[in-house]
């Protein structure tokens, strides 16, 4: 019991001790009585929770001694935050969260740290300047401070809460369609610098910054205008590519500009002309990837410059990083090579293309089974059996690709009953197909 008792008293008086060491540093930096005076006035009446106590001893030192230690400011903050939650009054409540977030300001003017304090008082006064309207500019300078100075070190929710602010004020006229892209950007730069870090902050605050882009880009103006047009870009973005037309970064970020315009209006006239397909190139030139190249065979496309759509397209399959992507890109190079009546060719890439992806197999199949059933007029034979045969070979594709209907129409074409046997062949025998087809086939009749 007496061992006891000793250890609770030894614990009561390391606490004391411990209390003690905290209040000391702080403490010393008093020079006089009266601000040794003040500041533990100060001090007992915030640890007891009498805050509005402890306005007056707090406003010695903000007035009479402002260079004495943060821990003032850190105190004083807290203090009228704890305030606003205790008043219901709404006028009292402003008067409280605006000395809150001026003691902010105090504590950078006098000990510096802006970065890291404008930080912490933008958490605290975008909820209580959001819903007043006489501070939401106040607010939007804040924020625009806060990005600037922290950059990557900005909190996560400071980067949701600027990009709704971005909204508001340009749907109130106070910042252009440029300002609004341009913060896009830097926002976007500050959560792929955190994403790898802390994934599931800054995934939910990519989602928010991204939707808040788009409909603010495809939101429309009175005039009916949407913000993202090709009259916006040819006057902020086309300016600096003229004047550094290899700069990959004003490339990307035109190119990124257009295609969102081309999907909310497909009809856009940019994106359609010279200018647009060389940006393009050297932008592939750059960082070929295969969305890039599918880009550029579209555009050379409406162009009708086929020499290029062939020659990047080759280039397609290498590029691919899925096996759908790869499957696609066979299945794209086999309708090319049928166009250009590349028959056997045309074969192989819709093989690949079926080997790559089950899922393209049936469209791989039916594409072969296509070009064989079309070989009927070319690939004939003296045997009307054999003259037939590309009919069977069409049949068995449309049979693996699944196509009922197809199935149905080759077998209308399948050699005659009374034929083989004139000809003394067998249902189920194996008969050459001959021509480019080749191979051997199972005899079907009809």
């Amino acid at each position: 019991m007496f061992i006891l008792m000793f250890v609770v008293k030894m614990m009561k008086y390391i606490s004391q001790a411990f209390w003690l060491l905290l209040f000391i540093p702080v403490l010393a930096f008093a020079q006089t009585p009266q601000e040794k005076e003040k500041y533990v006035m100060f001090d007992d009446l915030y640890k007891a929770k009498q805050y509005e106590k402890a306005i007056p001893p707090l406003n010695w030192f903000l007035k009479n001694k402002p260079d004495f230690h943060k821990n003032i400011y850190i105190k004083g903050y807290n203090l009228y935050h704890n305030l606003v939650k205790e008043t219901s009054d709404a006028q009292q409540k402003a008067q409280y969260q605006d000395k809150a977030l001026e003691i902010y300001d105090m504590r950078v003017k006098h000990f510096g740290e802006e970065a890291k304090v404008m930080n912490q008082k933008g958490h605290y006064a975008f909820f209580y300047w959001g819903s007043r309207p006489d501070k939401v500019d106040d607010l939007f300078k804040l924020y625009t401070k806060i990005i600037a100075l922290n950059g990557n070190n900005t909190y996560y929710r400071s980067v949701s809460n600027y990009m709704y602010m971005v909204s508001q004020q340009y749907r109130k006229g106070n910042i252009t369609g440029k300002e609004v892209v341009d913060t896009y950007d830097k926002l976007t730069s500050i959560i792929n610098a955190n994403m790898p870090k802390y994934p599931q902050h800054w995934t939910e605050v990519k989602n928010y910054v991204d939707d808040t882009f788009k409909k603010i880009i495809r939101s429309k103006s009175k005039e009916g205008k949407p913000m993202l047009s090709c009259e916006f870009v040819n006057l902020y973005y086309m300016p600096d590519y003229h004047k550094n037309p290899h700069d990959i970064e004003t490339i990307k970020e035109i190119m990124r500009l257009l295609i969102e315009i081309r999907k909310t209006n497909p009809s856009a006239p940019c994106g359609q002309d010279s200018t647009f397909a060389i940006m393009s190139e050297k932008l592939f030139k750059a960082t070929p990837t295969y969305e890039g190249a599918l880009l550029i065979i579209s555009i050379y496309k409406k162009q009708k410059n086929y020499a290029k759509v062939e020659e990047l397209m080759d280039q397609l399959p290498e590029l691919a990083k899925t096996s759908k992507e790869k499957a696609s890109a066979y299945y794209t190079i086999a309708k090319a090579k049928r166009r250009k009546g590349n028959k056997t060719s045309a074969r192989s890439f819709a093989l690949k293309a079926a080997a790559a992806d089950a899922k393209f197999a049936p469209k791989a199949y039916n594409l072969i089974g296509d070009m064989y059933y079309n070989s009927g007029q070319i690939c004939t034979n003296k045997n009307p059996v054999l003259n037939r045969a590309v009919y069977i070979a069409a049949y068995e594709m449309y049979q693996k690709a699944g196509n009922a209907a197809k199935m149905a129409k080759a077998k209308v074409q399948c050699p005659d009953i009374v034929d083989a046997h004139t000809y003394g062949m067998q249902k189920g025998q194996l008969i050459s197909v001959g021509c480019w087809i080749g191979g051997k086939v199972k005899l079907m009749l009809r």
